[in-house]
């Protein structure tokens, strides 16, 4: 009973981990907003310069610094507006100075400029232009995504597949890794995948023989490769760092849904003839013979993956401009820029501030009510407009920033949604934190180890 249950419940697992790694990809862009391109320059360029480098390749709605105005759709004579720029250095009139910040990198050493998405076509001959006379600048979408690294890990695994004693469940095995891998092409992911592949190169090497959990338990280089990975895949981030846990699960649930399959037909099977193994895991030696091959593709992928990184963070066209954290829309909030939320509270402040009693706090009040008076047959009657901070007046405010009549920030923030996070992304898709690289070279540090071990110990035997 138990046994039909894990049979049940394993193609869950399977397929849910297969999905949610799919569906939550991690997968790098170096385009940080849906529909601009973001520019950056140095913050010492002239900004003329680059107005007119648009000009002369027709460049048009650029959103840029020199170009904002008060982002609301009160006239210039109102006595809203006018009330606000009695009161703009109020606290909670701070959002229109903070926006700003959108127009810098998180060092403050780069101006940037977002671009519409269809002015891309000309926007390589602006980039001419500007380096003709002397500017150097760089855009968020020049890189594309990593091919090399999923082909990489298809290779690694047909290679080593190759050298198994059992091919099938080496395979199976390898679905949801593979998966991984192309979901979260980044470098440290890939050494982690390496130590994966050469676990389950492993486990289908005493699949079926006595005691072979137990020994793959006691053996200490599965436990270490294992941990090694999952610290190299959470170096990149901790979405990865989960999906490699969801992976592990589906790994367990593929190796039990292949063990359950294998003995069901077994069973059924009246003149089939099932092997018994002779030896037990514990006399099978891992890396042997042609098996040792796995190890140095192993290592040999590493390397190559290594390489690739080094030659990738070497080729950008500035290495200063590579480490640039741009404004996008993140996962972590950033306190240097402002959120929608600010923008609904600086319009409420800016709506609201002329009807509200001298006595009132500054603090946001969620109902504001307006007196009118009107003089109709001689007499003067009472209304009020009644205004609440509330779901419909963000969704307002929301729908109102298309009726800008400038190319605002907030057109680009909310072309992102009403779910958008201001936060840093890196411009450079190759960035690797400190940890990550030390995790890459952990991982190859332990492959190498193997290797020379398997080395020592095949000189031992000789002798």
């Amino acid at each position: 009973m138990k046994k039909n249950c894990f049979g049940i419940i394993s193609p869950i697992v399977f397929l849910i981990s297969l999905s949610f790694i799919l569906v939550f990809r991690a997968v790098p862009s170096g385009k940080l907003w849906k529909n601009y391109i973001v520019m950056y320059v140095s913050s010492s360029s002239d900004d003329s310069s680059i107005q007119n480098a648009f000009t002369q390749n027709g460049i048009e709605d650029v959103v840029s610094l020199s170009g904002q105005y008060l982002p609301v759709t009160f006239s210039e004579n109102s006595l809203e507006v006018s009330m606000f720029r009695i009161n703009f250095d109020k606290p909670e009139y701070s959002y229109y100075l903070r926006r700003n910040s959108f127009f810098f990198d998180k060092s403050q050493n780069f101006r940037l400029y977002y671009i519409p998405s269809s002015q891309k076509a000309k926007l390589q001959n602006c980039i001419k232009f500007l380096d003709n006379i002397g500017i150097q600048c760089g855009v968020d979408s020049e890189s594309s995504y990593p091919w090399i690294l999923p082909l990489v890990a298809i290779l690694l695994a047909l290679v080593v597949a190759f050298f198994s004693k059992n091919k099938a469940v080496f395979l199976f095995s390898l679905v949801i890794p593979v998966s991984y891998i192309y979901a979260n092409p980044f470098y440290p992911c890939a050494l982690a995948y390496c130590l994966i592949v050469l676990c389950l190169f492993y486990i289908s090497n005493v699949w079926k023989r006595k005691g072979a959990v137990e020994y793959l338990l006691g053996n200490y280089c599965i436990p270490a490769m294992a941990c090694t990975a999952f610290l190299s895949s959470i170096s990149c981030s901790v979405l990865s760092g989960v999906m490699f846990v969801i992976m592990a699960a589906g790994v367990f649930a593929a190796l039990y849904i292949f063990n359950f399959v294998q003995e069901y037909f077994q069973a059924k099977s009246v003149n089939s003839f099932v092997p018994v193994f002779i030896r037990p895991a514990k006399l099978v030696p891992l890396f042997s013979g042609r098996s040792r091959t796995s190890l140095y593709a192993a290592t040999a992928a590493s390397v190559i993956f290594i390489a690739l990184y080094a030659l990738s963070t070497s080729s950008s066209f500035d290495s200063h401009f590579s480490k640039i954290q741009l404004p996008g829309d993140s996962s972590v909030r950033s306190q240097n820029l402002p959120q929608l939320e600010e923008y609904y509270k600086w319009m409420w402040n800016v709506k609201t501030y002329p009807y509200r009693s001298l006595n009132s706090s500054n603090k946001i009040e969620s109902l504001a009510e307006f007196p009118r008076y009107k003089k109709e047959n001689d007499r003067i009657s009472e209304s009020s407009d009644i205004f609440e901070y509330n779901k419909n007046f963000k969704e307002e405010v929301f729908n109102q920033i298309d009726l800008l009549p400038f190319n605002s920030i907030e057109k680009v923030i909310k072309s992102e949604g009403s779910g958008f996070n201001a936060g840093y992304i890196s411009s450079n898709q190759n960035h690797v934190n400190l940890f990550g690289i030390i995790m890459m070279f952990i991982c190859l540090f332990i492959l190498l180890f193997i290797y020379i071990y398997t080395i020592i110990s095949k000189k031992r035997i000789n002798k």
